[in-house]
């Protein structure tokens, strides 16, 4: 990535930049780390098949005067391309060793963090990522080829992907609406001091099934520390008593399909 080859409008913003890093991921932006008088991360991904970056950016300002997430410098869609600029925010991700040392710890501040989001008024939130939403979100990335059958987890091995789309528009659950992150996973959590610093990756934020969220950190913490005992301390300190495991697997099985 060289500043030069960047849109003027962008460049303006990036005069002190004197290293740049890329961090890409598994999404298909490519994400830039932008070192100078502060840090900055540069998101550049096309519109086409993911729908580019115009929802991050529209959530980042809509949750910024509730939670703290990045703030946003610059956005702009030229072409068929998206730039999204944002400010870094301090912490690290929680999946980091520093976080890891201490299992219970990590998963009480995980459910802590999700009952507040969780705790947004959904008639507030205008974006919508209700189950059915999502459900046409995936069928679209089953009809492009879009889904990595070797990432699935054990469990689904040779299911595919026309399967799995056909049994859970078939069983959809009954919605618990809240405001939900969509991706809510320790590389997308920020902490300082074991205070949430920071959402990130937020493009798939909106109003949608708490089980959403709850789903995906279960299988996470689980896969992290290879046990399901910090569970139960993420689900206490979010505040749930008793889950539906149904509900659990079939948000673990649509996430699959992204």
């Amino acid at each position: 990535m060289r500043i030069g080859t960047l849109p003027p409008a962008l460049q303006q913003h990036l005069q002190s930049i004197r290293q740049i890093t890329d961090v890409s991921g598994l999404s298909s932006a490519q994400t830039y780390q932008m070192s100078g008088s502060e840090i900055l991360y540069l998101k550049v991904d096309g519109v086409e098949p993911a729908g580019g970056l115009k929802p991050e950016a529209q959530a980042l300002a809509w949750l910024r005067p509730f939670l703290p997430v990045p703030e946003v410098i610059f956005y702009d869609r030229i072409g068929d391309v998206d730039y999204l600029l944002v400010r870094a925010s301090p912490g690290l991700p929680a999946s980091d060793e520093v976080w890891k040392r201490d299992p219970e710890q990590l998963a009480t501040a995980l459910g802590k963090i999700l009952r507040r989001l969780h705790n947004l008024n959904p008639l507030t939130c205008p974006f919508d990522q209700r189950t059915p939403t999502k459900l046409r979100d995936a069928a679209k990335r089953v009809r492009l080829g879009l889904v990595d059958t070797n990432d699935f987890d054990e469990g689904n091995h040779g299911k595919t992907p026309l399967e799995i789309i056909d049994y859970l528009t078939t069983n959809q659950p009954e919605p618990e609406l809240v405001v939900t992150h969509g991706d809510f996973c320790p590389d997308n959590v920020l902490l300082n001091n074991w205070k949430l610093s920071g959402f990130i990756d937020v493009g798939k934020l909106g109003v949608g099934d708490r089980y959403q969220d709850i789903a995906l950190m279960l299988r996470e913490l689980t896969n992290e520390f290879g046990t399901s005992t910090y569970n139960d301390t993420f689900l206490a300190a979010y505040g749930l008593t008793m889950t539906t495991p149904e509900k659990v697997s079939y948000f673990q099985l649509l996430d699959e399909l992204f």
